[in-house]
């Protein structure tokens, strides 16, 4: 049996109510269908169409070239040329109203392109192979760029046109170490459609509605988060909090089907919990999937405003670290970047508490700074500890060759957490400037 005041309390709660209507699924239509691979392509095609009706113009196309720009890591061949031509003042400085985007153009009786390119002004050709749930393989791939660069040789119109081989997908093939990709292709994943996403968000706030559909997209294809969006999941964490006994009791009435003991009679507690969960299954789903601690998430990101931070977190413990702090890290021998020092909280369970602590209604959690000296770049890396010993003096001592070392541990209450995390933080940052 769940505490029925503290249901009570929860629906008639405010917050519930904005969570309930922002999560309303009527204007998303990604939310109601699931695209296959073909319909993937065609919103592409939509997206890069400047003269289509997203009221972005060019600037997707833009976006998309910026980003291939970023990502070419070949040092010859024609991609080499492509961006040694098309840098990102070039692209910003010209219009691309003039390209023509062919999907699933037939080269040869067994290629057919997912896209090719062509813009007759800017003279150049790009041919793009996106995946949608498969991966990238060497064989298709260097079949497809053969089969470009005959065409591309015997059109004379195509003499003095610079080509680009571009792979896309979700991310999926970019450990896969394929030669084929590596040598001759530039590899995307959707993180490029972020910048649309933003523009559209003030679009839409200017009435521009077709903007929704490329935010929703957006959305589905990069992990892009609209304001919106992280409203919703401060309201959400905000609930997990005021309502932690409830998540379980919630999770358990949502899994359980409608059969003959389960009551539908409205003022009885078991049958009050499962009407709500079959009435809000999306609300329910994501307050039960959500980590207890998730409300750190929004609460520290609420009071540093303009930082990006990334979190590793469990019901148990977070981790918090801030992305500019990448420009520290070393990539191990599987590249694989692993944080050099970061925020650390863990909540104290009941049974480490002391008599004097249960009595109090407040959680406890044991706070950090965690600091792996072996993952900080080698040429920074006397710098940075030297650094980090004179902000914290305990790194002078103890274990020096330590994996992980951890100082300023502190046993802090609930209401505290926060600031004392931004305390941490500050000092951190103190200790990188001028490294």
């Amino acid at each position: 049996m769940y505490d029925i005041e503290l249901f009570q309390a929860f629906v008639s709660d405010p917050d519930l109510g904005q969570a309930i209507e922002a999560l309303k699924r009527a204007n998303d239509i990604f939310d109601i269908i699931e695209p296959q691979e073909t319909q993937h392509s065609q919103m592409l095609q939509w997206l890069l169409n400047p003269r289509e009706g997203h009221g972005q113009g060019d600037a997707l196309f833009k976006d998309f070239l910026t980003a291939a720009w970023a990502s070419c890591e070949v040092e010859d061949g024609p991609n080499a040329d492509f961006f040694a031509h098309w840098t990102p003042s070039r692209i910003s400085m010209t219009g691309f109203h003039s390209v023509l985007l062919m999907r699933e153009y037939r080269i040869s009786a067994e290629n057919h392109l997912d896209f090719f390119i062509v813009d007759p002004v800017n003279e150049f050709v790009i041919v793009v192979e996106n995946k949608y749930k498969a991966l990238h393989g060497n064989q298709q791939l260097n079949r497809y760029r053969r089969s470009v660069q005959q065409l591309v040789a015997r059109h004379p119109s195509f003499t003095n046109y610079h080509v680009a081989l571009v792979a896309l997908d979700k991310g999926r093939s970019r450990q896969l170490q394929l030669r084929e990709l590596l040598k001759h292709w530039v590899y995307l994943d959707y993180t490029w459609l972020e910048a649309g996403a933003s523009r559209a968000e003030a679009q839409l706030k200017r009435g521009n509605q077709s903007a929704s559909l490329l935010i929703s997209y957006c959305q589905r294809q990069s992990g892009y988060e609209s304001q919106a969006e992280k409203d919703v999941d401060t309201v959400l964490s905000r609930l997990t909090r005021e309502y932690r006994p409830l998540l379980k009791p919630l999770a358990e009435a949502r899994a359980t089907r409608l059969g003959k003991d389960q009551g539908l009679t409205l003022g009885e507690p078991a049958s009050d919990i499962w009407l709500f969960t079959q009435h809000y299954p999306e609300l329910v789903t994501r307050l039960t999937r959500l980590k207890n601690l998730s409300f750190v998430k929004a609460d520290f990101q609420a009071a540093i405003p303009g930082s990006k931070f990334e979190y590793e977190t469990s019901d148990n413990w977070v981790q918090i670290f801030d992305h500019a702090w990448y420009e520290y890290t070393q990539a191990d021998e599987n590249d694989v970047l692993w944080w050099p020092f970061y925020l650390r909280l863990r909540l104290v369970p009941p049974q480490y508490l002391t008599e004097e602590e249960q009595e109090t209604s407040e959680n406890l959690y044991m706070v950090s700074v965690a600091y792996r000296e072996a993952c900080v770049r080698p040429e920074k890396a006397a710098r940075i500890h030297a650094a980090l010993v004179n902000v914290f003096p305990e790194l002078a001592g103890g274990r020096q060759k330590a994996n992980v070392r951890r100082v300023m541990r502190e046993e802090v209450k609930e209401s505290n957490l926060i600031s004392e995390l931004q305390r941490r933080y500050r000092l951190l940052l103190m200790a990188l400037q001028g490294v």
